[in-house]
């Protein structure tokens, strides 16, 4: 009876420091990020990389700070409250959640027929233009994109320019226009002043009408 109990202690004791430990795992939304921990002990930040993979005693706490260019400085503490795996994911703050232009801009939309009409793919061409920034010298997709449209009407095109990361820019106006194939018949268009929730969200969404 004596052995049995010793054998149950012994059991209870190795389970319970298994369980005393746990895995951490810290990751940031932001590549290139760098990490820092505090170390209570020192009382000082240790530089870190992310993702950091560290293990500590279940209910323990953890105090990391998180940096990037153009992002607001972030420091946080985190409950190691799990047996098993806790992953934790730093989400950094832009310094400006408007900036004032992109180097990348979408435009995407569907066609529709004021008569009701089905639109096949490749029936028309659509023309997206930043008549702000429009040059006839321009490369493709700097400041214009022309594309068919696909199935169910929908269209899409692309503003690029990373040579100076300014394909669009707040107060922009932007002109999408439905073509015939050779581009010398508009049945639909539309020009839109470019805002700064546009900008921010590096894209728009819209509909043009045809007759």
């Amino acid at each position: 009876m004596r052995a049995v109990l010793i054998m149950a202690m012994l059991v209870m004791v190795v389970t319970g420091s298994v369980l005393s430990a746990a895995t951490v795992v810290i990751n940031c939304d932001v590549g290139g990020a760098q990490l820092e921990l505090y170390d209570f002990a020192t009382r000082s930040w240790q530089k870190s990389s992310f993702p950091k993979v560290l293990s500590l005693p279940r209910y323990s706490y953890v105090l990391v700070r998180a940096t990037a260019p153009g992002y607001e400085t972030l420091e946080r503490g985190y409950d190691v409250d799990r047996a098993d795996m806790n992953n934790f994911l730093v989400s950094l703050v832009p310094e400006n959640p408007y900036p004032e232009s992109t180097p990348l801009f979408g435009i995407s939309g569907q066609i529709v027929s004021r008569r009701g009409l089905a639109i096949l793919p490749n029936t028309y061409r659509v023309v997206c233009r930043n008549l702000t920034t429009y040059k006839k010298s321009d490369g493709h997709q700097v400041s214009q994109d022309i594309n068919y449209n696909d199935s169910g009407a929908w269209f899409s095109g692309v503003f690029a320019n990373f040579a100076n990361n300014r394909a669009a820019a707040v107060g922009d106006r932007v002109f999408i226009g439905v073509f015939n194939s050779g581009l010398t018949r508009c049945f639909g268009h539309e020009v839109r002043t470019l805002e700064e929730e546009d900008i921010s969200n590096a894209g728009i969404l819209t509909t043009i009408f045809i007759k």
